[in-house]
C-alpha cells in the first residue's frame, strides 16, 4: 500500500470543503439525490427499529400493513426523487442541450 506524498496531503487540507448549501442548491438534480438519500436513511432506520422490535401485540391492528407502508414510501417517497435527479443528470445530455445551473 502506498501513501500519497506529503505535499498532497497539505494541499488536500487547503481545498475548500465540497459540501455547502450553496452547492446543493445550485443544481437540481443534486437536491433530488439529497433528499432522497435522506429518506433512504430515515425509511431504513424505521425499518431496522420494525424488525428489531418483533412481534408485538396488536400488529394485526394497523389500518395499512406495515408491508404496505414500506413499499409505499420507498416508491411514492425516495424513487421519484431518485428518478427525478437522474432525469436532471442525463436529461440536458439526451436533449444535446448543456447543464442546468441554477443561482440562488
Amino acid at each position: 500500500m502506498s501513501f500519497p506524498p506529503p505535499e498532497a496531503a497539505a494541499a488536500e487540507s487547503t481545498r475548500a470543503p465540497s459540501w455547502s448549501a450553496q452547492r446543493l442548491l445550485s443544481s437540481p438534480h443534486r437536491l433530488c439525490f439529497f433528499w432522497a438519500g435522506v429518506q433512504w436513511a430515515v425509511s431504513a432506520g424505521w425499518w431496522a427499529a420494525e424488525l428489531l422490535a418483533g412481534p408485538r401485540a396488536g400488529d394485526s391492528q394497523h389500518l395499512v400493513p406495515l408491508v404496505a407502508w414500506h413499499g409505499l414510501w420507498f416508491s411514492l417517497g425516495a424513487m421519484p426523487l431518485f428518478v427525478a435527479g437522474f432525469v436532471f443528470t442525463a436529461g440536458p445530455r439526451w436533449l444535446h442541450r448543456g447543464l442546468l445551473v441554477f443561482s440562488a
